[in-house]
């Protein structure tokens, strides 16, 4: 009985569904364009801002605000409704434990602060420290669309049967890490381009080219290589 049992389960597994990690990893690429969008935003109070705006950027926001958060919010239903078939209520609990409240605490202990730092660095009469202003930001009540809880990946086993499944596997593993890296370094590099005597358009396009390559360095180089690392961004060993 319990062979059967163990041969029904194994056969309601459900395969992988590579369109979700692709939709997936679109949005998240996706948030650097948003991000830097804000950054010239006539009407969104970002981390850093450059001094000239426009409202061209709104439409950019909109699709993002419409579209890319609710698509994560959906992706990250399909794969709990997965994972709790495959494991169970305990099971899945101390996996979504272990794969999103581990990267919550360490991004808020290390990646968060830099953005608000940032932000009060932009104005000249603020010369604070990074290291004195820490204990000022954990004194504060963090805002919950800080965290890193929507990226998740799609609980299942078998990857798709195609050319790119190097790729595939290497770009769906990234989602999360990616997600929780790209706002700081987005901040980052706004921080030293908006002082550039140039349009819109090329600083826009200096923050996104630069901002997709640094996030991915750092996942690549960072993150993805070692066990520790790995198990703070909320990968599999």
């Amino acid at each position: 009985m319990a062979a059967a049992h163990t041969e029904t389960f194994e056969t309601a597994r459900p395969g992988r569904r590579p369109e979700l990690d692709a939709i997936r990893t679109l949005v998240v690429v996706g948030l650097v364009f948003f991000h830097s969008a804000l950054v010239f935003d006539t009407r969104d109070d970002y981390y850093v801002k450059n001094a000239e705006t426009t409202d061209a950027t709104t439409i950019a926001a909109g699709l993002g605000v419409v579209w890319a958060m609710p698509m994560l919010f959906l992706i990250a239903g399909l794969g709990s409704w997965h994972s709790l078939r495959r494991r169970g209520p305990a099971g899945f609990a101390v996996e979504r434990l272990l794969r999103l409240g581990v990267p919550l605490v360490f991004a808020t202990l290390t990646l968060l602060p830099v953005p608000q730092w940032l932000r009060l660095r932009a104005d000249p009469g603020y010369h604070e420290s990074y290291p004195a202003f820490l204990p000022r930001f954990f004194d504060v009540r963090l805002e919950p669309a800080e965290f890193p809880f929507v990226v998740e990946t799609p609980a299942a086993t078998d990857a798709p049967p195609s050319r790119g499944r190097r790729m595939y596997g290497y770009l769906a593993a990234a989602a999360l890490p990616l997600y929780v890296l790209h706002q700081p370094i987005v901040v980052g590099v706004a921080y030293g381009v908006v002082g550039w005597d140039a349009p819109i358009a090329v600083k826009y396009l200096a923050i996104v080219t630069a901002s997709l390559v640094l996030t991915v360095v750092a996942y690549d180089l960072l993150v993805r290589r070692t066990r520790v690392t790995r198990f703070l961004f909320g990968m599999r060993g």
